[in-house]
């Protein structure tokens, strides 16, 4: 789902800009646990005897905003240029009351061949 305005600017230049909810899943795996052992005489060193790892797997929504520039090189074929930036905030249930916020998303640049029919 997207609000897409296309602003003709130029006669071979078109600009769209476009926004709207975007879907994230994110999954993550985070140490929980740590065993470990001193190592004597001196007890100055440990040993890592073990890592409880937990996988958390969590979906939800955010937003995208995006603005693409096409020039076309004939009335068919075009060169553009998208920038695109996604966000969302998803709190990750570690489990014992712990959680995380994850922020999925971020800036994209694009380039490419645009086809006009």
């Amino acid at each position: 789902l997207q609000a897409v305005l296309f602003v003709p600017f130029i006669e071979r230049v078109d600009f769209t800009f476009a926004a709207g909810p975007s879907f994230f899943t994110a999954e993550q795996g985070f140490s929980r646990g740590i065993s470990f052992t001193e190592v004597p005489p001196a007890f100055n060193a440990i040993n890592v005897d073990g890592v409880e790892i937990v996988n958390v797997k969590k979906s939800g929504t955010g937003f995208n905003l995006s603005g693409d520039a096409t020039y076309r090189i004939t009335d068919v074929i075009g060169a553009g240029l998208t920038l695109r930036y996604t966000r969302a905030s998803l709190d990750m249930e570690l489990g014992d009351g712990n959680t995380v916020e994850a922020r999925p998303g971020g800036f994209q640049v694009l380039v490419g061949a645009r086809l006009r029919f």
